[in-house]
């Protein structure tokens, strides 16, 4: 298993929270999510999905929410 840390801007809302967690934690080789204000932490297969999948399926699904990813 390996461990992607993400930094967002302020997330603050709880459903937005919960429908990030519900939307990454189901795909295929995911793991776990934990998102507290600033940062989404994925644990991963990597046999199973890149690093670079995952950074994108959290990019992708945090903008889509209205935050934005912090490099």
């Amino acid at each position: 298993m390996a461990v992607l840390r993400v930094n967002v801007g302020a997330l603050y809302c709880y459903s937005c929270v919960l429908a990030l967690r519900s939307f990454i934690g189901t795909m295929q080789g995911i793991e776990g999510v934990e998102v507290d204000d600033t940062v989404v932490k994925v644990t991963y297969s990597p046999e199973v999905i890149s690093q670079n999948e995952v950074r994108k399926l959290v990019a992708d699904t945090v903008e889509k929410l209205g935050y934005k990813v912090k490099e």
